[in-house]
């Protein structure tokens, strides 16, 4: 069995059949125990706390990851502020739309599955959180963190696309080109900033704009000093407050952006 890996790991059959049990095992997510078009798992290997799933009549969602100011967010949408972090992403992903990964900050990964409309959706933050790799073989979809686990089931081809092969291979600028290619045919990315909708018909992704317009300061320079000042301790808080038991690391290069982190950190 391949060590899994932190991400959502799912089948779904988008012509409303049943999920093989066999594919289940394959990649991993819970066998049905009854007839059903789909069988998903989110695995958080360092913060379990950050997984947030719900299952609400048709409909499966799951939140991996965190949202960045939520006070913030939830008074932008009118809720309240201790809305659920799942249901405030719910909510925001309802009014925003494709255009949720510049709206939503923080590093997270979204799955809504609508078994009715047999309509998968999954998005990308713009910080991205974990890889977003998917397959579909007509009616089949799988998704998974990573390209050896979807190479485990039997209907996924190894073919290769020498073009994407031969840009894996290259530089940096060029392997992180804006596109959902891999070097593998049948398996594609989900790349950060991005939706993807699936059904029946094909398949559709979205690009949100990840900048996001700016105001002109209208304060004094100390004024703008005390306010970014307040915005980076108030982000490195909330950082080290999740850390998975306490433990904080910070890489610093000697350049001013990671100099000023790790002095916030610390």
């Amino acid at each position: 069995m391949i060590p899994r890996t932190t991400g959502i790991y799912g089948l779904f059959r988008l012509d409303g059949g049943p999920v093989d049990p066999l594919d289940a095992r394959a990649l991993g997510v819970p066998v049905p125990l009854s007839p059903t078009s789909s069988a998903v798992l989110a695995i958080d290997e360092l913060e379990p706390g950050a997984i947030y799933q719900a299952r609400d009549g048709g409909e499966t969602a799951i939140l991996l990851g965190h949202v960045d100011e939520p006070a913030a967010l939830a008074a932008r949408l009118g809720l309240r502020q201790d809305t659920p972090t799942l249901a405030l992403a719910l909510a925001a992903h309802d009014r925003f739309g494709n255009d949720l990964p510049r709206e939503m900050m923080g590093g997270w990964t979204l799955l809504r599955w609508h078994a009715e409309q047999r309509i998968l959706i999954a998005a990308q933050s713009i910080n991205g959180r974990n890889a977003v790799l998917y397959a579909r073989h007509g009616p089949l979809l799988a998704i998974a963190p990573g390209m050896q686990h979807l190479l485990r089931l039997p209907w996924i081809s190894t073919d290769l696309h020498a073009p994407d092969l031969a840009k894996s291979l290259s530089s940096n600028l060029l392997r992180h080109a804006p596109d959902n290619r891999t070097f593998l045919r049948s398996v594609h990315c989900l790349g950060r900033s991005r939706t993807l909708r699936s059904d029946a018909g094909g398949e559709t992704i979205h690009a949100a704009d990840p900048h996001l317009p700016v105001t002109p300061w209208q304060g004094s320079f100390d004024e703008a000093m005390d306010t970014a000042t307040q915005l980076l301790r108030s982000n490195v808080r909330g950082v080290m407050a999740r850390a998975a038991a306490g433990r904080v690391g910070a890489f610093n290069s000697g350049g001013l952006d990671s100099s000023t982190l790790s002095w916030l950190a610390s």
